[in-house]
């Protein structure tokens, strides 16, 4: 039986996902998919949907907020609340009690993004380990609509030289 030695080999998801020709922000560019969508809109909620749109629902303003909103958070209180047990499956940051994490609209926690006490938020990436920091948009000079809060109106401003 002859054994063959197994190395990680790094994506090409720069090349293959974001092309030349589109605009991205810094998070999008920088970002693994699964470090901002849910497991849900990753691996689907158990209906059929007719396109992915449909099942996405995570948007700049679920880890941003906007102008007149700050991001939903939830201060994990439980030690069984389900944010620790996602953890655990990938161990790239260790929650305690008492951290306040991210959350979107539908209440599932974006387990890897906890806010710190200057009120600034630290991401660490699920795939990379990479950590990174960033502050909510209220409060800045952000002129963005509220209402229009898909990537593409945040391109307008904050797309990435490439």
């Amino acid at each position: 039986m002859t054994f063959i030695e197994r190395t990680d080999q790094p994506t090409n998801r720069l090349q293959n996902y974001y092309q030349p020709i589109s605009r991205f922000t810094k998070c999008e560019y920088t970002l693994d998919c699964v470090d901002c969508h849910t497991r849900d809109e990753a691996m689907g909620n158990g209906d059929l949907h007719s396109n992915k749109k449909d099942i996405q629902y995570v948007q700049c303003k679920t880890c941003h907020g906007t102008l007149t909103e700050l991001p939903l958070t939830k201060t994990l209180n439980d030690p069984n609340d389900i944010a620790f047990r996602m953890s655990l499956l990938n161990p790239v940051m260790e929650l305690k009690l008492g951290d306040t994490i991210i959350v979107t609209e539908q209440g599932e926690p974006i387990w890897n993004v906890r806010q710190l006490s200057d009120g600034t938020f630290e991401m660490v990436g699920k795939a990379t380990k990479q950590y990174f920091t960033f502050r909510p948009v209220m409060g800045t000079a952000c002129e963005q609509n509220p209402d229009e809060q898909e990537s593409r109106y945040c391109h307008e401003c904050h797309a990435v030289k490439r």
